[in-house]
C-alpha cells in the first residue's frame, strides 16, 4: 500500500514509540513494523525481556500505573494490553475493569500531561456486543453481553472524555477476529481439532463473521497514528469477506491436505445436544454444548471497517483463504 508506506515514513519514521502488550500476537508484529521504520521503541511489560532492540519500563497493570514513567520522551501510545478474553468465564469483573480500563485511562491521562501527539488504545469489537443480523458499524450503540466487553465499552468513553480536553489525539480501534500465523485463541484451537479429526462438519450457514488479518490490522494502527485529524474517533477493522465456520472448516481442511468432507451433521441434532447440554449444566454437570457454544458457532457478527476505508484510504491487503497455508505452516512448527 504505497499510500500506507508514504505516510508511516513521514509522521511515525525515528520518532519515539511506547508500545504495551508488546509480547502479544499484535503487539509484536507491531514492535517489529516500528523497528522497520527506525522509530526508537519503548515496551511496557511487567517482567525483563530479553529482546534487545527495545527499551523495558516494568509496570504491571493490575497495579496504579506509576507517576515517574518518563512519557514526555515518547511522542506516541500504542496502547495493546489489556485483561484478555476468559472463555472460561472463570476472571472476576473488577479485574477486567482494573486492567482495561483503570489502566487505560491512567495511562492516557499521564500520556496527555507529558505531550505525547497520538494514543492509540486497540479495544475489541465485543464493545459493541454480538451483533443481531445486522453489519454494525461506528454508530452502532455497544451493548456488550459480558464483563471483557463491558470494560472496553467503558474504556473508550473514558478516552472520548479524555480528549474533548486534551491536546493529545485519542484514536481507538476496534478489530474483528484477528488471524495470521502464530495465531492463538479460539482458530488455533479449531485448527487443532481440524487436524486431530475432532472437529465435526458443522452445516453451512448464511451467519457471517468477520475477521481481519494481524498484517492488515498493524498498518491500520499505524496509519491512524500518522492521521491528522483522529482525535476521538472510532475506527472498527475487518477485510470485508464473509466467513462462517463451516467455510472456516474447509479451509483448514484444504490446507492441511485432508479430503474435502461433502456431508454435515443436521443442525436439529446440533440444536438438540444444545438443548441437552443446556439442561445438564443446569443440573452442575459442565458440559461444552451451551447457548455460549452455539453463539461462537453459528452466531452472527459483522461488522463494518467502511468508515477507516473513506476517511484514510486504508484497504486490506489479504483474507483468510489467502494467510491459511501460511498459518498452518507455522501450526505444525509449532507442533514439533
Amino acid at each position: 500500500m504505497d499510500a500506507f508506506k508514504s505516510s508511516c515514513a513521514i509522521s511515525l519514521k525515528g520518532k519515539s514509540c511506547l508500545v504495551t502488550g508488546s509480547t502479544g500476537f499484535v503487539g509484536s508484529a507491531l514492535v517489529g513494523k516500528l523497528l522497520s521504520l527506525d522509530c526508537r521503541v519503548t515496551v511496557l511489560a511487567r517482567t525483563a525481556i530479553s529482546e534487545q532492540v527495545v527499551d523495558v519500563w516494568l509496570q504491571d497493570l493490575a497495579k496504579p500505573i506509576r507517576a515517574d514513567l518518563p512519557l514526555d520522551k515518547i511522542d506516541y501510545v500504542f496502547h495493546l494490553a489489556g485483561k484478555a478474553h476468559d472463555l472460561s468465564g472463570t476472571t472476576q469483573e473488577q479485574d477486567y475493569f482494573r486492567v482495561n480500563t483503570e489502566a487505560t485511562l491512567e495511562l492516557a491521562e499521564l500520556a496527555g500531561k507529558a505531550g505525547v501527539k497520538c494514543f492509540v488504545f486497540v479495544s475489541s469489537v465485543k464493545a459493541a456486543g454480538e451483533p443481531d443480523g445486522r453489519v454494525y458499524d461506528e454508530l452502532t450503540v455497544g451493548m456488550p453481553i459480558d464483563c471483557y466487553g463491558r470494560s472496553k465499552l467503558a474504556a473508550e468513553a473514558g478516552l472520548r472524555q479524555l480528549s474533548e480536553r486534551s491536546a493529545m489525539q485519542i484514536a481507538i480501534v476496534r478489530p474483528s477476529l484477528v488471524y495470521g500465523p502464530c495465531v492463538k485463541g479460539n482458530l488455533y484451537s479449531m485448527l487443532r481439532a481440524v487436524d486431530l479429526r475432532w472437529f465435526p462438519p458443522l452445516p453451512y450457514s448464511s451467519c457471517f463473521r468477520s475477521m481481519v488479518s494481524r498484517d492488515d490490522l498493524v498498518n491500520a494502527i499505524l496509519l491512524i497514528a500518522g492521521g491528522a485529524n483522529v482525535g476521538g474517533k472510532l475506527y472498527i477493522l475487518s477485510d470485508g469477506e464473509h466467513y462462517t465456520t463451516r467455510l472456516i472448516y474447509d479451509a483448514f481442511r484444504q490446507a492441511l491436505g485432508l479430503p474435502k468432507v461433502d456431508w454435515s451433521i443436521p443442525m436439529p441434532l446440533i440444536s438438540f445436544a444444545i438443548y441437552i447440554g443446556e439442561m445438564l449444566n443446569k443440573m452442575g454437570m459442565a458440559t461444552p454444548f451451551n447457548k455460549k457454544t452455539w453463539t461462537k458457532l453459528f452466531g452472527p457478527a459483522q461488522y463494518s471497517a467502511e468508515k477507516i476505508r473513506r476517511e484514510l484510504g486504508w484497504q486490506p491487503q489479504s483474507t483468510f483463504y489467502d494467510m491459511v497455508p501460511e498459518i498452518v505452516r507455522h501450526y505444525r512448527i509449532d507442533r514439533k
